[in-house]
């Protein structure tokens, strides 16, 4: 029996008395009366860097690739008139349309050039081909034909590649744990693409609106671009293994045996008789005190516990008797919502032992991020890709606050609270994280 049922249980047994979260009313509000804040030295905080965003694969994207995606860009952007006037396209709306995705396009290659890692890079890459991909899909459905495989491929032939690749992924690796790190992303493009080429399929009554065949040209010239990609990065890993390993029977074992620790850990937050585990629980839920809904811990905890449900919803994770058709990305993205469900606790539990979580000063948040920045950098330097991984998505997360505490800013009480959250939020993740990767790791062996 969880401590929520058991306080629940006993509120509700003793008649009359209001559950927290079911009021309301009677709770002040914490910016009524917000407490001092000490603002010297705040513009200093952020001085100390921040750990460089490690490469989570082992593999890069080669020259001929980047050249590839400017190439492609320029093949798609060629039919469209430059300058696009009103005497060749009178419709303002498309015109514009058409303006802004090539300009959109010209952008993503240039931030392709600059991109630091792979991910960032194929990113960067699809984003253009995706932008470029919808200009000529809107001038092609006014100009000279609404069938999209005049632009890009067709649907059913990207299916079939999403089925090929389906079928090849996971290859070998130098290990399991690497093969989640390296073949979790393009897995999920897999994912995506086979929603995406399901639900964005134009019915036969929207092909006469030019910019619906634009958005689905776009759409599918995109997850074309994800899956040519995928192969490449997929061929030149496997080339450079020294001693490669078949990983797919590994991985989906492990898939099966971390399905029920998913539950438990998703029981143990809601509670042992809770019945839609995948559903976010409220803040009064996982309280066991009384605490105004604005108190900045309270926020946080709200937040955090909507993002990391957000992630178990779209999954996919390990769960009881589901199946495994991208094993490396349903081990990859298990791995975070452990970590992330232990962080939503360790917040839960600070919250109920009375913190507030708002800093009295801003040595309170120097001090916080650099607790943040020391922990990331353990993850950084770890030997587990799983936990590079995370490093990975952490490391962009100090961005936000930085930019609100930074030097020459004047943020209010209530940013100064968000920002120190999210500096307790990146340490809580970072140090469940060894947890996690022991957990997976040993379904994994």
């Amino acid at each position: 029996m969880s401590r929520r049922y058991t306080r629940r249980t006993a509120l509700a047994l003793l008649g009359g008395v209001t559950l927290a979260g079911c009021s309301g009313g009677g709770r002040d509000r914490y910016w009524a009366d917000p407490p001092a804040f000490d603002r010297s030295g705040l513009g200093a905080v952020t001085d100390d860097p921040v750990p460089d965003r490690p490469e989570p694969l082992p593999v890069s994207v080669p020259d001929e690739r980047l050249a590839g995606f400017t190439e492609r860009v320029d093949e798609l952007l060629a039919p469209i008139p430059r300058p696009l006037t009103a005497d060749a396209l009178p419709n303002g709306e498309m015109r514009e349309a058409i303006r802004s995705e090539r300009r959109d396009a010209r952008t993503a290659l240039d931030r392709m050039d600059a991109a630091a890692g792979t991910l960032p890079t194929v990113a960067a890459g699809a984003d253009a081909c995706e932008r470029a991909a919808t200009a000529a899909g809107v001038w092609a459905a006014i100009s000279t034909t609404r069938e999209l495989e005049n632009v890009t491929e067709s649907t059913a032939r990207v299916l079939n590649r999403v089925d090929d690749l389906e079928t090849d992924l996971p290859d070998a690796a130098a290990g399991p744990a690497e093969a989640a790190v390296v073949y979790g992303e393009p897995e999920e493009w897999l994912a995506v693409a086979r929603r995406d080429t399901l639900v964005g399929r134009p019915a036969a009554a929207e092909r006469a609106n030019p910019l619906r065949m634009g958005r689905v040209t776009g759409q599918v010239e995109r997850i074309r671009v994800e899956l040519e990609t995928a192969v490449l990065l997929r061929d030149r890993y496997v080339e450079g293994l020294d001693q490669p390993r078949s990983v797919e029977e590994a991985l989906t074992e492990a898939v099966a045996a971390l399905g029920p620790e998913t539950e438990r850990r998703l029981r143990r937050l809601h509670g042992e008789d809770a019945g839609r585990l995948h559903v976010a629980p409220g803040s009064d839920d996982l309280l066991e005190r009384d605490a105004p809904r604005d108190a900045p811990g309270v926020r946080l905890l709200s937040e955090k516990v909507y993002d990391a449900f957000d992630e178990i919803r779209f999954g996919p994770i390990a769960w009881p008797d589901a199946d495994a058709t991208h094993p490396a990305l349903t081990v990859r993205k298990t791995h975070w919502t452990f970590a992330t469900l232990d962080a939503v606790e360790s917040v839960r539990d600070r919250v109920d032992d009375g913190e507030d979580l708002f800093p009295p000063d801003a040595a309170a948040i120097e001090e916080t991020r650099a607790a943040a920045i020391d922990a990331v950098a353990d993850l950084v330097a770890s030997g587990s890709p799983l936990e590079r991984w995370t490093a990975w998505r952490l490391v962009p997360a100090f961005e936000g606050p930085d930019g609100v505490l930074g030097s020459g800013s004047e943020p209010d009480r209530r940013e100064i609270a968000g920002a120190y959250g999210e500096y307790v939020w990146i340490e809580a993740v970072t140090r469940a994280t060894p947890d996690a990767t022991r957990v997976v790791d040993d379904a994994l062996a």
